[in-house]
């Protein structure tokens, strides 16, 4: 009697878990490139961090390291959210969305303004060469100096 009541228990038990379902991350977009330093030298310090930052929140950080490919010193993974209402997670960023690059140098940091791409597709690979960013021992001085050189026009009075 028991056996013939077992499959409509587990009928029954299907039926109540149709709700359940699992949100899952969509692929990375990797974010990579060559930042150089304001004499146009390429970083090469492994104690410089880049960071990622997607509406203000940190998605992504990698170390300088000059041995991924000869024109590449950092590549960032950055996680994509699954498109639903809500993210299901703050950091998560979505196709669209503004990537922000900022260079850690210990206390010390330095946003990149318009250096990065636009997040594209999951699964996408897609490139941002930094230019201009100052060097640890003289971050603060030359945090304004990069500052007016991405705002003013090319040939404009400093």
């Amino acid at each position: 009697m028991n056996t013939c009541w077992r499959p409509l228990g587990l009928l029954m038990l299907c039926g109540l878990c149709t709700g359940a379902f699992a949100r899952l991350p969509e692929p990375n977009v990797i974010v990579f490139g060559r930042a150089t330093d304001l004499d146009g030298t390429t970083l090469t310090d492994h104690h410089v961090i880049v960071v990622g930052r997607v509406n203000g929140r940190e998605c992504a950080r990698a170390t300088i390291n000059a041995a991924l490919a000869p024109d590449v010193n950092y590549a960032l993974r950055i996680p994509l959210d699954d498109g639903w209402a809500e993210r299901y997670a703050e950091y998560a960023a979505r196709p669209g969305d503004a990537l922000e690059l900022a260079f850690v140098y210990g206390d010390s940091e330095c946003s990149v303004e318009g250096a990065a791409p636009v997040i594209g597709a999951c699964a996408t690979l897609q490139r941002a060469d930094v230019s201009g960013v100052p060097e640890p021992s003289g971050l603060l001085a030359a945090a304004a100096v990069l500052i007016a050189r991405r705002r003013w026009p090319r040939g404009a009075p400093a």
